[in-house]
């Protein structure tokens, strides 16, 4: 079985497979799979962004780390 190359194939083959059902256990319509792809999407965005605010919060706390980083 090949291995889907991304999410979002991802999440169309496990809805044909029916590993996805919706509240009244029908697969899931295109509709819904991108709006679950877009969540991830949005997730993903929030957990970059957060994740370069503390770096640069403790770069900016601790001179040493920041020397050790430029060289």
């Amino acid at each position: 079985k090949p291995i889907p190359s991304d999410l979002m194939e991802g999440l169309i083959v496990a809805n044909r497979k029916g590993y996805f059902k919706n509240q009244m256990s029908k697969p899931f319509e295109s509709e819904e799979i991108v709006d679950d792809f877009t969540s991830f999407f949005i997730a993903g965005i929030q957990t970059t962004a957060a994740f370069t605010q503390m770096m640069i919060h403790y770069i900016a706390i601790y001179p040493e780390v920041e020397e050790k980083i430029r060289k």
